[in-house]
């Protein structure tokens, strides 16, 4: 009886090694893949929720296009040399002024802001103090950024009781 328990415990201890032996690694293999599986899963659920904010993004750009529209109307991505001339020949005739000439000058880049670009203008108008007047309110009211730099004039004929000027004004009109 002693040599039946004895080869009892003695089978029972080949048997737990070579479960220990085959089954440990195939264990460390199945736990690997486990943690595998819940690092995919982890990332699906990351990708979900990225897709899901584009998406938020995409609705907000969406909602706000017009407002992205007036931005490209206030800083336009080019120059734009013959609008600016039919802007401001418009400007000029609506409000009561002719527009002698425009002369473009240099193109500079806003040291600050490297994607800010300005042109220079120098406009050569004739009309009215009145005119001239109603004239810098409405590039004041105007959409594209400008900046008038400096307004010299001098005093013409006088035609009908209106003394007639000539202007000349230096402007900064920027775009990207």
């Amino acid at each position: 009886m002693k040599k039946e328990f004895i080869a009892v415990i003695i089978s029972f201890v080949i048997l737990a090694g070579i479960l220990i032996l085959v089954d440990l690694p195939l264990f460390n293999k199945i736990s690997f893949v486990k943690g595998e599986i819940e690092k995919y899963e982890n990332s699906i659920v990351e990708k979900k929720e990225v897709l899901a904010k584009v998406e938020q993004l995409k609705e907000a750009f969406n909602n706000r296009e017009d407002a992205i529209k007036k931005v490209s109307y206030i800083f336009p991505e080019e120059k734009d040399s013959a609008g600016l001339i039919v802007q401001f020949e418009a400007l000029a005739s609506e409000n009561g002024l002719i527009l002698e000439r425009i002369d473009f000058g240099r193109v500079t880049k806003d040291q600050k802001d490297l994607t800010v670009k300005s042109l220079d203008l120098t406009l050569n108008l004739k009309g009215s103090y009145p005119a001239f007047k109603s004239f810098l309110e409405a590039l004041e009211l105007n959409v594209r950024m400008m900046d008038i730099q400096t307004i010299n004039f001098t005093a013409g004929k006088e035609d009908a009781g209106i003394t007639l000027f000539e202007f000349n004004v230096k402007l900064k009109v920027y775009y990207q």
